[in-house]
């Protein structure tokens, strides 16, 4: 602009004018720039903030469910029969290793789960022979049946909860810190369980509950880390202890 205005009084333009007015245009086109990038950070950061409020909110209503009586009886089921199935593998061998101690234990309790679930198949197959629509649970004359639904409340919950988290719906982070205990507990003790349902004939489901082992898998290697950082500081700990204060 400034040098069309003294091109119209009949003047040429010095080269260090120029030079000045080339470099107030690069001063304002970096200042514009800049405050675009500032107004897009400002934006990004308020889209962030609605991602965490909505996450939470998503996060509150996933432990309220956890915490409901629906889910409670799941959990006390599932641990009234692993206490029964840790008592029954210490009474049959004093012999046994912590690991194989462990594999007994899960192995008693898959034979129990899978006894349930036949029987749960044969009361679905009954009601798909009959015609009639599927009763509800507490209307099952067998309570076998309605057992093995009881059982998989909470593995079924923590498919869902894996699902929500792998889609970026709910914090990683967050998740594991709340349930990573619940997680390799409860999925050790169905893992025989599941591997049966992925490769039960006639129609293998190789992804059945696939969400909910991944989100074990993430559990067990975030302990496996703290573990390791423990186990440096304990070191290095030691290391000072055995070095003395005047080393």
């Amino acid at each position: 602009m400034l040098d069309a205005i003294v091109r119209s009084l009949g003047t040429d333009l010095p080269a260090w004018i120029a030079a000045i007015s080339a470099a107030f245009g690069v001063f304002f086109g970096l200042k514009q720039l800049r405050l675009s990038a500032e107004a897009q950070g400002q934006q990004a950061d308020a889209h962030q903030d609605q991602v965490n409020i909505a996450r939470a909110h998503l996060l509150l209503e996933v432990d309220r469910d956890f915490e409901s009586q629906f889910m409670a009886e799941s959990r006390i089921a599932i641990r009234s029969l692993r206490n029964a199935c840790v008592e029954r593998a210490n009474s049959e061998n004093d012999s046994l290793t912590d690991a194989q101690l462990s594999e007994r234990e899960r192995l008693l309790f898959s034979e129990q789960i899978n006894r349930l679930y036949q029987n749960y198949k044969k009361l679905d197959d009954d009601d798909a022979s009959t015609g009639e629509e599927p009763l509800e649970p507490y209307e099952r004359d067998d309570p076998l049946g309605d057992r093995y639904a009881t059982f998989m409340r909470l593995p079924y919950w923590m498919e869902t909860v894996g699902h929500l988290t792998q889609r970026g719906l709910l914090s990683k982070d967050d998740v594991l810190e709340l349930y990573d205990a619940l997680l390799i507990g409860v999925l050790g003790c169905f893992q025989n369980h599941i591997a049966y349902r992925q490769e039960e004939p006639p129609l293998k489901n190789g992804e059945f509950l696939k969400y909910a082992l991944w989100l074990k898998e993430e559990a067990v290697a975030r302990l496996d880390s703290r573990n390791a950082v423990a186990v440096d500081v304990e070191r290095e700990k030691e290391a000072e202890r055995a070095d003395g204060p005047y080393a």
